[in-house]
């Protein structure tokens, strides 16, 4: 799929990189694989493509010291306020994600990660693409997911921390997939430097 857009884009003074942040796509390509393809004469489930991520194990990297903050919690933000957010800072960078105005659902899981270099920590985690947060309950280890297919590995969960890691995996799971990640600076708890909107299923 890379090459034939680079191809159909060359003759344009347009840049083309991988992404998982293409969300109207994954939302388009799911409404006709729900509401197209299976009316379609031949269609057969069984031959599309059956490669997971999630089946794929991938070995997370060391968080660099420049992505780590100081303090983080599990948390949960009402749909409005996300969306309150994200149409506050609207041209800004740092404030990403899917159009959580869509969303039916009202409570979004996510993860609060407070420094002292707020501002420095979300342009940075800006920059390797966020893609999803997730719970290795089995490992006890918090994954942050960028790019393609790289992970780094957050945090490692406390006994304490654990019920509450178990209770963020099981909401997404009623959220299908929908999360966040907001940065925050120590001294003031109410300002976000950044916050994306993210879905596990992308």
């Amino acid at each position: 799929m890379f090459n034939m857009i680079s191809i159909a884009l060359s003759d344009l003074d347009i840049i083309v990189q991988p992404s998982r942040r293409t969300f109207a796509l994954y939302k388009k390509i799911k409404d006709r694989e729900t509401n197209i393809y299976p009316n379609m004469e031949g269609y057969k489930p069984f031959m599309r493509d059956n490669q997971i991520r999630e089946n794929l194990k991938i070995s997370p990297e060391k968080m660099p010291d420049t992505l780590k903050g100081e303090l983080y919690i599990f948390a949960s933000i009402e749909k409005k306020d996300a969306v309150l957010i994200l149409d506050k800072f609207a041209n800004q960078k740092c404030f990403r994600g899917i159009q959580p105005e869509f969303l039916s659902i009202d409570k979004i899981p996510g993860l609060i990660i407070y420094s002292n270099r707020a501002k420095s920590l979300a342009n940075w985690l800006d920059s390797i693409e966020l893609c999803n947060v997730f719970c290795d309950l089995e490992t006890k280890n918090i994954i942050i997911e960028c790019g393609l297919d790289i992970q780094y590995l957050f945090a490692r969960l406390s006994d304490e921390q654990y019920k509450e890691a178990a209770f963020f995996e099981k909401t997404k799971i009623n959220t299908n997939g929908v999360h966040f990640i907001s940065v925050q600076q120590i001294s003031n708890k109410n300002d976000n430097s950044g916050f994306w909107l993210l879905n596990s299923q992308f």
